[in-house]
This record gives structure tokens, C-alpha cells and sequence, in this order.
């Protein structure tokens, strides 16, 4: 796990920025899983 996610207190000021950040994360990971899924 990031560090991040274990401070909160660091976490909070960048919510905006980790939120968009996690959405293209789990986008990504998204796209891994559909290419591994079909090939």
C-alpha cells in the first residue's frame, strides 16, 4: 500500500488531486484486466 493512504493527515490537502488520480488508476488497472481477460 502507498504511504499515503496509511497518513490521512498528509492524504487530506490533495483529495481532489488523489481522487482524480485514483480514477485514472482504476482505470488503468480496468484496462489491464479487460486485455488480460481477452488475450
Amino acid at each position: 500500500m502507498p504511504p499515503s493512504l496509511q497518513t490521512p493527515v498528509l492524504f487530506l490537502p490533495t483529495s481532489p488531486f488523489v481522487a482524480l488520480f485514483g480514477d485514472l488508476v482504476a482505470g488503468n488497472l480496468r484496462v489491464v484486466l479487460v486485455l488480460l481477460a481477452s488475450g
